[in-house]
C-alpha cells in the first residue's frame, strides 16, 4: 500500500512516518536499541512488531520527505547507519535474526529466550521433516515433532488432518512426543466451512461425508496416540481448532486464548468429536 502514489498511500505513509521518526527518536532516551523499542510497542501498546523491522534504505530515505517537499529532521542514529552501507534496522543470516545496535555500530543478534522455540528458523535450518499445502511437521529437538498449520486462518482442511496423522504416526516410530502449535495469530478458526457449504451446493454429500470422517479419524488418532500429545492454542481455537486441543493429552493455551464450539452459531453440529 505504502508504495502506491494515491491519496490513501500518501495518508498512509504520512501516519507511518511519524511512528517510524518517533521509535526512531526515543533510542536510547526509553530504549537502548530497536528490539527493546519493539519489545514497548507490542506490550504497551498492542501493536504489532513491525514499524521498524519492515524499513528499508528507500523508505528510510523517505523521512527525508522528498513526496511532499517537506523534509522531515532523519534521527542522528539512523543517519549514522545509512552512512555506514547498512540498508535495514533488521536482517537475518543463517537462520538468526540480527537488529543493527546503535551503540556498537554493527549488528547483533536478536536476543531469544532459550525456551521459546520459532519455527521459521527451525525452517532455514532444514528442520522440515515432511510439508504440504497446508501443514508441516518439524524436529524441534529433544525427541519432539511438532505440526504447524499454515491455511488460511489455520483452517482444517484434508492436508492438515492428513499430516495430523502422519505426524502421530511418525512419533510412535522414532520420536518422544508430538507438538501441536504455531505462530500464526489464531491457533485455528476450524473447519473451512466454505468448503462443506460449496460441496454441499452441488449436493457433493459424499465429499462431506469424507472430510468429516477424516477429521474425526485424525482427532482420535491423537486421543489414542502412544506418544504424548500437547496442543498450545493462542488466539481463536474454534470448533475443529477445540477438537484438535481436546485431542491431546495436555493442552497449554495461552493467556490471550478463545476457544469453543461455535458450530451451533452456523447451524452445524461439532463434527469431529466434541
Amino acid at each position: 500500500m505504502l508504495s502506491g502514489d494515491d491519496k490513501a498511500a500518501k495518508y498512509a505513509w504520512k501516519v507511518l512516518s511519524e511512528t517510524l521518526l518517533y521509535s526512531a527518536k526515543r533510542i536510547p532516551e526509553i530504549a537502548d536499541d530497536v528490539v527493546q523499542r519493539r519489545q514497548r510497542d507490542e506490550v504497551g501498546i498492542q501493536l504489532e512488531p513491525r514499524p521498524l523491522r519492515d524499513v528499508g534504505r528507500d523508505r528510510v530515505a523517505r523521512l527525508g520527505g522528498q513526496d511532499d517537499g517537506r523534509g522531515k529532521a532523519i534521527p542522528a542514529n539512523v543517519k549514522k547507519m545509512l552512512s555506514s552501507g547498512v540498508s535495514s534496522f533488521y536482517r537475518r543470516r543463517e537462520g538468526v535474526q540480527e537488529f543493527f545496535d546503535f551503540a556498537s555500530g554493527g549488528y547483533l543478534p536478536v536476543p531469544v529466550s532459550p525456551d521459546i522455540i520459532y519455527l521459521p528458523s527451525l525452517a532455514e535450518r532444514k528442520k522440515v521433516v515432511r510439508r504440504n499445502a497446508g501443514a508441516s511437521l518439524y524436529d524441534i529437538g529433544d525427541g519432539v515433532l511438532c505440526v504447524e498449520f499454515h491455511t488460511k486462518m489455520n483452517t482444517i482442511d484434508a492436508d492438515i488432518a492428513a499430516m495430523l496423522m502422519e505426524g502421530v504416526e511418525l512419533a510412535e516410530k522414532e520420536f518422544a512426543g508430538l507438538v501441536i502449535a504455531n505462530h500464526a495469530e489464531h491457533f485455528c478458526a476450524g473447519a473451512n466451512l466454505m468448503l462443506v457449504f460449496l460441496e454441499a451446493q452441488n449436493k457433493q454429500f459424499g465429499n462431506i461425508e469424507t472430510m468429516v470422517k477424516g477429521f474425526q479419524d485424525a482427532c482420535m488418532r491423537l486421543r489414542y496416540s502412544e506418544r504424548p500429545v500437547v496442543a498450545a492454542p493462542a488466539g481463536m481455537a474454534l470448533g475443529g481448532g477445540t477438537e484438535i486441543c481436546l485431542g491431546a493429552d495436555r493442552i497449554r493455551a495461552a493467556a490471550e486464548t478463545y476457544m469453543g464450539l461455535v458450530e451451533v452459531g452456523v447451524g452445524l453440529l461439532p463434527a469431529g468429536g466434541g
